[in-house]
């Protein structure tokens, strides 16, 4: 690649192979056109790039590329703070009942025990919290004078 700092000079002409701009060209056989140019007087400079990179031209030289400039790091991420929460969880015992008559039965009692329970009468079915566990208990306890209760965790 040739680039000259004003016209493409008409001596390098027998080398263009390919017009990029007014002042940057490809050439080939680039070390006869840096002869030809330095027979003539002209101010040459032959800068050899490695496969792997480019070498930096001195700070000095005129050119349409880029000086070599410090790399600057990109700013560290800050971590975002992350917001404290808690999420509070409660485990429920939902209790269904074989008949009406049982249901209404331990329905009273865990209400006369001061459990907040929810209830369908539709379900035969009892919700409440499972820190009632001790209550509910003692309710099948009563009324095991009258029923074989047996609970199943299915």
């Amino acid at each position: 690649m040739l680039e000259s700092s004003g016209t493409f000079p008409a001596l390098a002409e027998l080398f263009r192979a390919k017009k990029i701009s007014d002042n940057l060209s490809l050439v080939r056989w680039p070390e006869g056109a840096l002869i030809r140019l330095r027979e003539a007087g002209e101010v040459v400079i032959d800068v050899q790039h490695e496969l792997a990179s480019f070498q930096p031209l001195p700070q000095k030289v005129q050119t349409l590329f880029p000086h070599r400039t410090a790399v600057v790091a990109p700013p560290e991420k800050v971590p975002l703070k992350k917001q404290a929460v808690t999420i509070k969880q409660e485990t429920l015992l939902a209790l269904s009942f074989p008949t009406d008559e049982l249901f209404d039965k331990f329905r009273k009692a865990l209400l006369e025990a001061h459990c907040a329970l929810e209830a369908s009468k539709e379900k035969r079915q009892l919700i409440l919290a499972s820190s009632y566990q001790p209550q509910v208990q003692e309710i099948i306890e009563k009324l095991s004078e009258e029923y074989a209760i047996r609970l199943d965790n299915s």
